[in-house]
């Protein structure tokens, strides 16, 4: 973007049909002392070197060459009017088409700029997490005897273990050749799957249905010899032992709980009047909570039994005196309490100062924290100030930190590449849109500086008569 020079010194030299033939002077109109000049562009000749892109010849008339020059001039602009510009707003000119086309590739690169940096870049987050979470599913199993994932399975890992653990479930659990069919009937064909199995267990419940609907009690033998009821026989009937249980239920008084005193104990909540084993339970919960709650004594007691008055419980040894001290309820070896304190780092323990009592002393060791954080979230403040500051070593601008050992400081300072920080400045100003604000700035502050393309003043015009 460097500013042009447009006051160049210029020798303009001209072969023109002015040059008098006779030796007059001509001034700007054509008029001599000493003769006339033809003002007619026809009579003027251009001789230049061929020029291409126009086909005009050296010696071609003016009159030639400029309309050749329009003609090119034409061609190259063109009829826009005729283009088909489809979204485009109405075009008929080079610089509307210029501007337009520019104007909406601005627009699409604003576009594609915001997808990039704003509508792609939140879409990659959610769709890598939906990646992270196929590859690695964190499924959880409540049969971890059969089916145990770790929550860093990837889904390969994981499909594999489901498998694994379907063969688990057909080769052991469901497995039927370990099962013994005829127990107690008669299976003519051994099941191989768990339909088959059903089927063998309901036809056995069939079986048993049956058996059950066509006997009757007389044919059921019981053998109640040697049992608590009495007259019992080895060839008993279902009717008889029945009988012999009521003879023999008959003859147990009835259990009335609400007659027992519970007295000082708690009265249970009985179901009926015969709810035994509810009393029972009560009189055990009793029992065990008072043999809990019963002293033993080791051999530093003695026990001495008072008949009505108790058990009296004294000290094995009056005369001695327990000075000692545990630790904590894990202590088993209870010592004095020089032998439970132990000096650690920078500690001194003083017995002798003052007798009967431990003075406690530190020795030394640093007790101020001379570390820093970085900042509030940091986990690691660890380090001294050099420790958490860093430079910047790229770019045009470059912070440096370095040590003041003289006055325990941290010098921070600035070094600027003059020429790449301009540099810079200038490709950004550069690559900025005509529209922008910042280029408009620039161009206004650059207007306030003295224009270098005012009138030409100092051209000097060399005509050859020759």
């Amino acid at each position: 973007m460097a500013c042009n020079d447009c006051s160049p010194n210029i020798e303009i030299n001209y072969d023109s049909p002015w040059s008098n033939p006779v030796g007059g002077n001509f001034d700007c109109q054509g008029e001599s002392n000493g003769g006339t000049a033809s003002s007619n562009s026809e009579d003027i000749s251009y001789n230049g070197t061929n020029l291409a892109c126009y086909r005009a010849e050296s010696g071609d008339p003016l009159d030639d060459v400029l309309q050749k020059i329009d003609g090119q001039i034409c061609s190259v602009l063109g009829d826009y009017s005729t283009y088909n510009t489809y979204c485009l707003s109405n075009i008929t000119t080079e610089k509307e088409f210029v501007e337009t086309i520019s104007g909406e590739l601005c627009t699409l690169k604003d576009d594609f700029n915001d997808f990039v940096n704003n509508t792609y870049a939140n879409e990659i987050i959610t769709i890598n997490a939906s990646i992270d979470d196929l590859d690695t599913p964190d499924i959880h199993s409540n049969c971890t005897n059969i089916f145990s994932p770790n929550s860093s399975d990837t889904l390969k890992q994981t499909l594999q273990k489901i498998s694994n653990s379907l063969c688990t479930i057909n080769n052991d659990i469901l497995d039927l050749s370990s099962v013994n069919w005829g127990n107690c009937y008669t299976v003519p064909t051994t099941p191989t799957n768990i339909g088959e199995g059903f089927d063998v267990l309901l036809d056995q419940i069939c079986l048993l249905k049956s058996e059950v609907e066509n006997s009757s009690p007389s044919t059921v033998i019981i053998d109640n010899s040697g049992s608590c009821l009495v007259g019992g026989t080895a060839n008993d009937s279902l009717l008889d032992t029945i009988g012999l249980i009521k003879t023999r239920l008959c003859k147990t008084g009835t259990f009335d709980g609400s007659l027992l005193d519970w007295s000082c104990l708690n009265t249970p909540t009985l179901n009926s009047d015969t709810d035994i084993q509810t009393a029972f339970q009560s009189l055990i919960s009793e029992v065990k909570s008072l043999k809990q709650a019963t002293p033993t004594f080791d051999s530093n007691f003695t026990t001495t039994v008072q008949g009505c008055d108790g058990i009296k419980v004294s000290l094995a040894d009056e005369a001695g005196t327990d000075h000692y001290v545990a630790t904590n309820d894990q202590d088993t070896t209870p010592g004095t309490l020089a032998d439970k304190l132990e000096e650690g780092s920078n500690i001194d323990l003083d017995y002798i100062t003052d007798p009967g009592k431990v003075i406690i002393s530190s020795t030394g060791g640093s007790n101020t924290d001379e570390k820093v954080k970085a900042f509030s979230g940091d986990t690691d403040p660890s380090g001294y100030l050099e420790d958490k500051l860093e430079g910047s070593t790229s770019g045009d601008i470059q912070i440096n930190v370095t040590e003041n050992t003289g006055a325990n400081k941290l010098t921070i300072d600035a070094s600027v590449d003059s020429n790449s920080l301009l540099q810079t400045i200038l490709e950004e100003l550069d690559s900025l849109d005509t529209s922008d604000a910042l280029f408009q700035l620039f161009c206004s502050i650059k207007n306030k500086c003295p224009d270098p393309c005012g009138t030409v003043n100092d051209v000097e015009v060399i005509y050859d008569n020759n």
